[in-house]
């Protein structure tokens, strides 16, 4: 398990960063990976597109990807792109990690 905190809004700014952070986890065969939006503010479409590619990939290898600490807004996106109920979302750290895949 692996818990990935970043400070940026998650855009198309910042979606190449993120997404060799994940690959290296990947490489590292992490199959949980923990993305930490406390201090995420806000996503885009690229930031949206990118969630959903790392979800694919986990859970292709078995694993899962679970967002935890979204804001409402970020909240609000996903339910507004209905993708709310493809994500492992989670308010509390010790239930994203007690939660088996």
């Amino acid at each position: 398990r692996e818990v990935l905190k970043y400070s940026k809004p998650l855009t198309y700014q910042n979606c190449e960063e993120v997404e060799t952070n994940f690959n290296n986890h990947l490489d590292q065969r992490k199959n949980e990976i923990i993305i930490d939006f406390s201090k995420i503010a806000f996503l885009d479409s690229a930031g949206l597109e990118l969630l959903l590619q790392m979800h694919n990939e986990i859970k292709h290898r078995g694993g899962a990807l679970k967002l935890l600490h979204l804001n409402e807004l970020c909240i609000d996106i996903l339910k507004a792109t209905q993708l709310i109920d493809v994500f492992r979302v989670y308010e509390d750290m010790n239930k994203a990690i007690k939660d088996n895949i």
